[in-house]
């Protein structure tokens, strides 16, 4: 019985968790300006730069259920795999703060980052003069 309840807890948590991710051949980036997005879509293929984006989007915490960003988004990425494309909007506040929405058919999912996934992004997105992290992000 103590086994079957340990199978069924682990079947649960991996249920609930951020797909896997190990597969992303490359991503791609659309920077916004305001409400909109701009310019023309950029792909990442440096595997340490890919790294980055797989791994804050592995470690994020989901928020609770319904909640949804107003902010317009800094940007929207994809991580491009061999079956599928796994669509985010990206934000970060000048304070540190970093939140992602996963973008699915079946509805969005909004996540918090962490400190450290937040500091390699801002790393990241400092070689972008066009870059300027948000004053702050209203939820709905």
């Amino acid at each position: 019985m103590k086994k079957l309840t340990v199978m069924l807890v682990l079947l649960l948590l991996s249920a609930c968790s951020n797909p896997d991710l190990e597969n992303t051949n490359d991503v791609t980036l659309r920077f916004w300006d305001e409400s909109e997005p701009v310019g023309n879509e950029e792909f990442i293929k440096e595997e340490r730069d890919i790294d980055t984006f797989v791994s804050a989007t592995e470690s994020a915490e989901v928020l609770e259920q319904g909640t949804v960003i107003n902010t317009p988004p800094l940007l929207r990425y994809t991580l491009r795999q061999d079956e599928e494309n796994l669509d985010y909007h990206l934000w970060i506040t000048e304070q540190g703060e970093g939140y992602i929405q996963s973008l699915i058919p079946e509805g969005t999912r909004t996540y918090q980052l962490d400190e450290e996934s937040v500091e390699s992004l801002e790393g990241f997105l400092e070689g972008y003069e066009t870059v300027a992290f948000l004053d702050e992000v209203t939820f709905e």
